[in-house]
């Protein structure tokens, strides 16, 4: 992935992979030309879009050629407009994966001659997702540097997993509103107001997310402007 916030992606970023000759890789992929029209062309979208959804996410840069898995030089991209392609592209996302997906950004990239679409596919939390194009289905995932379609044994797990993260969320809200209702702050007569915040990627993985940005920034965990209110976390 695109070391760089989406918003501020532009053609100095794309630049600067082709200078840093940067490696494909399982959450980074660059494809010269947008998808066509064709079956085939579908077909590869939404395989490289699902494929990453179902692993751990990741960055497709359209208007980049590669050269061994590595980023060569920027092949602008012309003739269809952008607003053109961006409504195509996600009509195709709409119509061919299932479930919809909820965390795919488009973006279009001004670079000299024309443009280029840099496309940032979320981990999904509710997969796996199947891709269906003329009644062929596939659950594609991404591996290293490509897209394969997934074993029965990950298949399995990616259902399992899925199925568990409500399990889970409901456990730990129940665990943390009796480790509350235990303790004694001389207010158990007052209404009391909890609200928990599930990072289900941490349940789901056992990545770490660090919540200290967010808890530096009283803006993004701001809640009712009740007098008298702490915050903290553990």
């Amino acid at each position: 992935m695109i070391s760089k916030s989406f918003a501020n992606i532009d053609a100095e970023t794309l630049s600067r992979l082709v200078l840093d000759r940067m490696d494909e890789g399982p959450t980074l992929e660059f494809k010269e030309t947008l998808p066509d029209r064709t079956d085939r062309g579908i077909v590869e979208f939404l395989k490289d879009v699902g494929g990453m959804a179902n692993s751990f996410g990741g960055d497709i840069v359209y208007g980049i050629r590669e050269a061994d898995g590595v980023a060569a030089e920027v092949a602008p991209i012309q003739g269809e407009t952008y607003d053109d392609a961006s409504r195509r592209l996600g009509q195709m996302l709409d119509s061919g994966i299932e479930p919809r997906l909820q965390d795919v950004q488009m973006k279009g990239v001004e670079v000299d001659g024309g443009y280029a679409v840099v496309v940032r596919v979320g981990q999904s939390q509710i997969g796996p997702h199947r891709t269906s194009r003329n009644g062929q289905h596939r659950f594609p995932v991404r591996n290293s540097g490509y897209t394969a379609d997934m074993s029965y044994d990950q298949l399995r797990m990616a259902f399992d997993r899925s199925a568990s993260l409500a399990e889970r969320a409901r456990n730990f809200r129940k665990d943390r509103l009796e480790a509350i209702a235990a303790l004694n702050y001389g207010v158990r007569q007052q209404t009391s107001v909890v609200v928990h915040v599930l990072p289900l990627a941490g349940m789901g993985t056992g990545s770490r997310i660090d919540i200290r940005d967010a808890y530096a920034n009283p803006a993004v965990l701001e809640g009712p402007r009740w007098m008298g209110t702490t915050r903290s976390y553990n």
